[in-house]
């Protein structure tokens, strides 16, 4: 057995864990055994080596392990899903806090894509309870939100949804003349 294939072990068996524990994951744990590995030998993006080492692939398995576990800890303070009563009120709450299941479900799947470019398909069965979840908690709700009759009204009338005009301070003022 070689130390390559005891990386993809190890991947595995994180990759795996953060699958058994999405409900209760512990993302620290998860991000300190990623990080460690990243700085190792086969992960790392700064060792010289062979192009046969898959240094590029690990790394970017482990960082979609890590983006995996914050997306299940994000899941899991919105068990009930998401209820809104208007489409200014979806909207704001988007801007804080739930932008990021966007964003970590694009970083996750960039990452994937980045290890599976490289032959690295480990992540295959987490990319589909990551789908499955982002589908659940965001897509379809939000679809259904946006068909109630309120959320085409408020959409219509509402500024907040009006492109914003915003004066960059940094460059200088036109002059009318």
């Amino acid at each position: 057995m070689t130390f390559q294939v005891v990386e993809q072990i190890i991947a595995s068996g994180l990759r795996d864990f953060v699958r058994q524990t999405a409900d209760t994951i512990n993302t620290e744990e998860v991000r300190a055994l990623a990080i460690r590995r990243q700085a190792g030998h086969w992960a790392s993006l700064t060792v010289p080596g062979a192009p046969e080492v898959p240094r590029l692939a690990l790394h970017a398995v482990y960082n979609a392990l890590i983006v995996a576990a914050d997306f299940c800890a994000l899941r899991n303070q919105y068990q009930v899903g998401f209820d809104f009563p208007d489409a200014l009120a979806m909207y704001r709450a988007y801007e804080t806090p739930l932008y990021r299941f966007d964003q970590l479900y694009r970083h996750f799947c960039e990452a994937a894509d980045q290890a599976e470019a490289q032959g690295w398909n480990i992540l295959k069965p987490l990319r589909d309870t990551i789908e499955a979840s982002y589908t659940s908690i965001c897509s379809a709700p939000t679809a259904r939100q946006m068909t109630r009759p309120s959320f085409a009204t408020v959409w219509r009338r509402s500024s907040a949804f009006s492109p914003r005009t915003t004066s960059d301070p940094t460059k200088p003022k036109r002059s009318n003349q």
